[in-house]
């Protein structure tokens, strides 16, 4: 059922020896929004949570019900998968899983100049790989998650809830509360996060994939070349120095394998909305 969010279906999933390949960092969506969004991990191996659709049955305007796969109605197929909305309602969804599996973890600081340096490596060597820089400062939280057949070894319970509860969460809040009271307070605020420090656990998939998130908080994303990483987030990083800017939000960076339904040409987009006020 398409109305099902992401962090029941995961649990139901577990329970059943099933997993999804990749997942974004939050589980608070219906599966049928984050695939609507294109919602995303990270990892160069992977792609976005629409690509693990197989089949949808969608809700049209006039009340028809169109089931749809890669070789049957298969242009609305592909644009419906992260369709926004606008080719009807999705009502259930058909995904292709893989068996449930682990995920060892190594989070760490690093310099932002030795990681961009490096980025190739550190990209190619993970299943999955993510980094927030922290602006006004020359660092960066790196995240390193790998596929490993060992047991899981998770975080203790008062060093997930100290950790992933109270820093993260409450901690982290109240610095944001008190960077918008006081914006100038921010660049101080943001060079007393710990240099040094390295956690390292294991645990399944979906509970490392997706994080707590009790800050609210707005978000632009853009998707660039893997090239250009690099260059664009030093172009971020002078302007938030340059122009006086107080950001007191990290800057996440994530890299994924690139969809291949994302190049259907334009003319096929426009000919389905044709057929659709049409019927």
């Amino acid at each position: 059922q398409s109305g099902i969010q992401l962090s029941k279906l995961n649990l139901i999933l577990h329970q059943n020896g099933l997993a999804m390949q990749n997942l974004g960092d939050i589980a608070y969506q219906t599966i049928a929004g984050s695939i609507s969004t294109s919602t995303h991990g990270t990892g160069i191996k992977f792609t976005g949570i629409a690509n693990q659709v197989v089949a949808l049955r969608l809700v049209l305007a006039d009340s028809t019900v169109v089931d749809c796969t890669a070789t049957s109605n298969s242009d609305l197929f592909h644009c419906a998968r992260v369709g926004l909305g606008a080719l009807g309602i999705i009502s259930t969804v058909t995904l292709q899983l893989v068996p449930a599996f682990n995920l060892s973890v190594i989070e760490q600081p690093m310099r932002v100049d030795e990681l961009l340096e490096n980025l190739d490596h550190h990209i190619a060597d993970n299943d999955h790989f993510e980094f927030f820089w922290v602006p006004h400062t020359g660092w960066a939280l790196t995240k390193r998650n790998n596929r490993t057949l060992e047991p899981a070894e998770p975080m203790g319970k008062m060093s997930h809830w100290y950790a992933k509860t109270l820093m993260e969460n409450y901690a982290f809040g109240a610095v944001c509360m008190l960077g918008r009271t006081r914006p100038s307070l921010i660049p101080k605020l943001a060079k007393a996060l710990p240099a040094s420090g390295k956690t390292v656990y294991s645990d399944a998939s979906f509970k490392v994939f997706a994080s707590k998130r009790i800050v609210k908080f707005y978000e632009m994303e853009y998707a660039i070349p893997r090239e250009a990483c690099a260059e664009a987030l030093n172009r971020v990083r002078r302007l938030v120095e340059d122009s006086g800017f107080f950001l007191n939000f990290p800057v996440e960076v994530r890299n994924l394998r690139i969809s291949q339904f994302i190049y259907i040409k334009e003319w096929t987009l426009c000919r389905i909305l044709k057929q659709l006020n049409q019927s």
